[in-house]
C-alpha cells in the first residue's frame, strides 16, 4: 500500500510540473487585450476655416502576410505623392512612418479602413494657428525694416558712407533673424501640408494551431526536463530513504 501511495504522489507531482507551463501560457494570452478602434470614420481632415491644423494618424495591422499589405499601402501612398519617412522590418513585426499630402489623407484612410486586418486607429490633431501667425508677423516686421534700410541706402543721397555701412550691418542682422523664422515657417508648412501616417504591422500566428501546439509541447517538455534535473537530487535521496526503510522493515518482519 505504501509503495502504491508513493507512486501516486510522484505521478501527481510530475503531472503538476507539466501543467505549469501550460497554465502560464494561457495566462499570458488571456492578459493580452485587443486595441479598440478609436476613430471609425474615414474622414479625418475637416474644413479648418483657414486655421493651421496638423494631423497624425496611426493604425495597427495584424495578418499572417504583412509583406503584401506593406507593398499595397506603399503603392497607394506613392500614387498620391507621399513617401516613407522611416521604416523598420523584423521577423514578426514592422513599423512604417509615411508622409502623406494632407489633401489626400482622407483618400488613403478610406482605402486602409476598407482592408481586413486593420484595427486600433488613432487620430491626433493639433491647431498651430497661433504659432504660425506669430512667426508670419515676425517675418513681416523684419522684412519691412529691411526694406526701409535698403531704400535709404539706394535713394538717400544725404547718407554718409558710415551711415550706409551701419545700415548694411543692420540688414545682415535682420537676414540672420529672417533665416531662423523662414526655417520655422517652412517646418510648420511641411507639417500642415504633409500629415504623418504610422502603421504597426504584426504577424498573426493564432491560426497556426499545429505550430502553437508544437511550441507549447516542446516548451512543456523542456520545462519538465529542467524541473526533473533540479529536483533529481531530492528524488534520489527520497528513493534511497524509501529503499532503506523498506529493507529495514523486511528485516523486522523476518
Amino acid at each position: 500500500m505504501k509503495r502504491n501511495k508513493i507512486r501516486n504522489i510522484l505521478f501527481i507531482l510530475l503531472f503538476v510540473i507539466f501543467l505549469i507551463p501550460l497554465a502560464s501560457c494561457n495566462s499570458s494570452n488571456g492578459a493580452r487585450a485587443d486595441n479598440n478602434v478609436t476613430n471609425n470614420s474615414s474622414s479625418i481632415v475637416y474644413d479648418a476655416n483657414g486655421r493651421k491644423v496638423t494631423y497624425k494618424v496611426s493604425y495597427n495591422y495584424k495578418s499572417n502576410d504583412i509583406k503584401t499589405t506593406i507593398k499595397d499601402i506603399r503603392t497607394h501612398i506613392l500614387e498620391v505623392s507621399g513617401y516613407i519617412s522611416h521604416s523598420y522590418e523584423g521577423d514578426t513585426y514592422a513599423r512604417y512612418e509615411y508622409k502623406v499630402p494632407t489633401a489626400k489623407l482622407n483618400e488613403i484612410a478610406e482605402y486602409i479602413d476598407s482592408q481586413n486586418g486593420f484595427f486600433g486607429k488613432t487620430v491626433d490633431t493639433s491647431d498651430i494657428t497661433s504659432s504660425y501667425d506669430s512667426v508670419t508677423a515676425a517675418i513681416n516686421r523684419l522684412e519691412a525694416k529691411k526694406k526701409i534700410y535698403q531704400e535709404a541706402i539706394d535713394n538717400d543721397a544725404s547718407l554718409t558712407t558710415q551711415d550706409k555701412l551701419r545700415y548694411i550691418d543692420l540688414i545682415e542682422e535682420i537676414d540672420m533673424q529672417l533665416e531662423k523664422y523662414y526655417n520655422e515657417k517652412d517646418q510648420m508648412d511641411s507639417t500642415i501640408d504633409y500629415s504623418t501616417l504610422t502603421i504597426y504591422y504584426n504577424i498573426d500566428n493564432s491560426g497556426d494551431w499545429a505550430k502553437v501546439l508544437g511550441n507549447v509541447v516542446v516548451g512543456s517538455l523542456a520545462f519538465v526536463g529542467i524541473s526533473l534535473l533540479i529536483a533529481s537530487p531530492f528524488l534520489v535521496a527520497g528513493l534511497v530513504v524509501f529503499l532503506v526503510l523498506r529493507k529495514k522493515k523486511n528485516k523486522e518482519i523476518e
